[in-house]
């Protein structure tokens, strides 16, 4: 999988929304473009996958994979390592690093930046990752994950969004 970060002008007036596009290996990202939250990543429990970060913007950023247990290498938080010399890097500008992991149980989890967290959080880099047990399917008109977000970057904090929207479709 690629998961491209990248900017989409205009989203939040005079801000721009950060996030995330999910492609395969195939497939380049449409530019200018961001889903917020980010594309809901499925994998299957003990089954290897790298994901390919593929940053397209100006400052230095990074994928963490909240509440799942990775070597630390591939974490997602930088400068943090359990091995010496085996240290997160940072994702620069243009710059990739592919997140390699073998998901050891199944369950909804999220990933999300875990730099510039002021701008880039708030702006909209995360997402749901959910695991599945193998054999299972994910089936999105049937199976609901919620996430809980401000709505952009704003001096206050913004609205709250449910799923990246202001109103629920009754």
């Amino acid at each position: 999988l690629n998961l491209y970060v990248q900017e989409q002008s205009g989203r939040f007036g005079p801000h721009p929304a950060l996030g995330y596009q999910l492609t395969d290996s195939h497939t380049q990202a449409q530019p200018n473009t961001v889903s917020i939250p980010g594309p809901t990543i499925v994998l299957t429990r003990d089954e290897p996958a790298s994901i390919n970060i593929i940053s397209r913007i100006k400052e230095p950023t990074c994928v963490h994979w909240h509440g799942i247990e990775l070597d630390s290498y591939f974490d997602g938080v930088p400068g943090w390592g359990g091995h010496p010399g085996s240290v997160t890097p940072v994702i620069g500008p243009g710059e990739s690093f592919v997140a390699e992991m073998t998901p050891p149980r199944a369950g909804t989890f999220i990933y999300h930046t875990h730099s510039h967290d002021d701008r880039q959080l708030v702006s909209g880099m995360y997402g749901a990752l959910l695991v599945l047990e193998p054999g299972q399917r994910y089936e999105p008109n049937r199976d609901r994950l919620l996430i809980l977000s401000t709505a952009g970057p704003t001096p206050r904090g913004g609205r709250r969004r449910v799923d990246g929207r202001l109103h629920l479709d009754p």
